[in-house]
């Protein structure tokens, strides 16, 4: 009941981390819920709906989690350009959940397509989707092309002209793990004369 009470959204995700830690099924509701309540706002927030889909992805088995990740993933999508980041994260979320379903196929389609569509934009906001669709693909893709093809395209974004792609691409590449992404992030934190970069990159390299 507190989750759904929270106006704060850097609380619901504490919450939401602690609930995911905890386990305890009977979490999914109100989880489910609060990841409803956000994805219906104005402006929903990148960080709380990672957090919540995080947390209901934990319990992939009780169906009632994978349909409230679906729901809030289709709940968005006729929103057209609108709300990017958040689709991209409910669209991983939903593909790491219940694979095998129509809903994840739809949304690795519309990851591709992202990625795709803006990896060469002259625009740094699209190039950052790009990655972040990129990073996703990798995630609950990586051994077919477009997943492979994610892959290579990431350790390019670590050389971008933009900070915020070559961050997005580190960060990726470090959720991801693996010592194929070791060479580029090392190279970040050598080279990289930005400090949030740097520490992205150094973050990755830790999980590793």
């Amino acid at each position: 009941a507190m989750l759904e009470q929270v106006s704060s959204k850097s609380l619901a995700s504490s919450i939401a981390e602690a609930l995911a830690r905890i386990g305890d099924p009977r979490a999914v509701q109100p989880l489910g819920e609060a990841l409803k309540k956000e994805v219906s706002r104005e402006s929903p927030g990148e960080e709380v709906t990672r957090s919540l889909s995080n947390a209901l992805g934990v319990f992939s088995l009780v169906p009632e989690a994978g349909a409230a990740l679906m729901e809030a993933f289709q709940g968005l999508q006729g929103s057209g350009e609108e709300h990017m980041d958040v689709r991209l994260i409910l669209a991983e979320a939903v593909c790491k959940s219940d694979p095998d379903s129509g809903t994840a196929a739809a949304a690795k389609d519309f990851l591709a397509e992202t990625f795709r569509a803006s990896r060469d934009s002259e625009d740094w906001e699209a190039r950052v989707l790009s990655t972040s669709a990129a990073a996703a693909l990798c995630q609950v893709d990586a051994q077919s092309a477009v997943g492979l093809e994610s892959f290579q395209a990431l350790l390019t974004f670590t050389k971008d002209e933009d900070n915020d792609v070559r961050r997005t691409a580190a960060e990726g590449l470090g959720r991801l793990g693996g010592e194929g992404a070791v060479a580029a992030l090392t190279a970040r934190v050598a080279q990289d004369d930005d400090g949030g970069v740097k520490g992205s990159a150094i973050e990755a390299l830790s999980r590793i």
